[in-house]
């Protein structure tokens, strides 16, 4: 009885240790859904999917999850230097910039990438929309999977 008991108390501190510490690709996404619906400024749209239809990392579809969002203001979001502040909510959680995933585009987009653990966040940030989807002046793509090594 003695040795069940232990046992218990073992898992119960354990398992939420490790559930927290393996934080999978849905989790970031519903992190970063969060953040964006937080900004200031009227969205015209604000959306969590369960699926990768176009990889801003390969061009292709891809297992993962992604969030969209823009809005109708002509403010540039800079979500690189609000995000990788060491003052905001996402680098608090443990979130920092892969700077090898960092480039500029010749509209005025960025993309850059966030990673914690085995999680990457492709972001595609910019004041045009792409054209396959035309809403607002400033958008974001959020598109978060596993680093395969």
């Amino acid at each position: 009885m003695r040795m069940q008991k232990y046992g218990f108390i073992v898992l119960w501190f354990v398992v939420p240790f490790l559930t927290a510490q393996c934080q999978q690709p849905p989790d970031a996404c519903r992190l970063f859904y969060k953040e964006l619906k937080e900004l200031p400024g009227e969205k015209a749209e604000l959306s969590y999917h369960t699926s990768i239809r176009q990889s801003i990392e390969s061009g292709k579809e891809a297992v993962g999850c992604e969030v969209r969002y823009s809005d109708t203001t002509e403010s540039y979001l800079g979500l690189d230097t609000y995000w990788t502040d060491p003052d905001s909510k996402i680098y608090k959680k443990g979130w920092r910039i892969n700077e090898r995933w960092t480039a500029d585009g010749a509209d005025g987009s960025m993309s850059f990438a966030l990673e914690k653990d085995s999680i990457r966040c492709n972001i595609l940030n910019g004041t045009l929309y792409p054209e396959q989807v035309k809403l607002g002046n400033t958008y974001a793509v959020v598109q978060c999977h596993e680093i395969k090594s």
